[in-house]
């Protein structure tokens, strides 16, 4: 099992950074998403190469809550998103552990799967979507 959690201030109000995250339909800023398609008001699936990964939204509390559980052929997993105000703008928490089916591929996953370089990459993404990629940093 993998387990990362990655903390960030984002000078960008909660309500802002929430709409970035939870809008399914707006995935162009986000590197390593091919394709997303959303099924229904709690599922979605990306696509990013030939990997199809399919998720289940399990708490949706606006500017506080967002969490799913996802699945592919190669792995399952649950990644939880915390959203507090801080001052003007937002502290955010992202959570992310998955169990991978193969044993193999288990074993040498931290080196094929940096899931905190992953998720690096990702407030980077986010940073630059909220127009603050000089914005301040913390955590």
């Amino acid at each position: 099992m993998l387990h990362t959690q990655i903390s960030a201030f984002l000078i960008s109000p909660p309500e802002a950074v929430w709409q970035a995250v939870t809008d399914n339909t707006d995935y162009a800023w986000r590197s390593g998403i091919d394709e997303l398609r959303v099924l229904s008001d709690t599922t979605f699936v990306e696509r990013s190469g030939r990997l199809e990964t399919y998720f289940t939204i399990t708490h949706f509390e606006p500017c506080r809550l967002y969490a799913f559980d996802m699945q592919n052929s190669r792995f399952s997993g649950r990644w939880t998103g915390t959203f507090s105000a801080y001052g003007t703008g937002t502290q955010v928490v992202f959570t992310e552990t998955l169990q991978f089916k193969n044993p193999v591929v288990r074993a040498v996953a931290f080196c094929f799967m940096p899931l905190h370089k992953m998720q690096r990459a990702y407030v980077q993404d986010l940073r630059k979507k909220l127009g603050e990629a000089g914005g301040q940093r913390r955590g």
